[in-house]
């Protein structure tokens, strides 16, 4: 999951079990986690950084 809302998106996905990834390039909602269940897994703060995750996430499972 990748997302700007700590509370929804990564509160969610690590509910799920599901890879958290937090864009914090966007100042709509707080980048500060309220508790341990919206912490996420990685954080990019520019575009850039978000494809050089995946890419490097994507190698990690092949």
């Amino acid at each position: 999951m990748i997302g700007n809302n700590l509370s929804r998106d990564m509160k969610g996905a690590n509910a799920l079990g599901i890879t958290s990834i937090f864009q914090s390039w966007t100042p709509r909602y707080p980048h500060e986690p309220a508790d341990e269940s919206e912490r996420p897994m990685y954080t990019v703060s520019e575009p850039l950084q978000l494809l050089e995750l995946i890419e490097r996430l994507n190698a990690e499972v092949k």
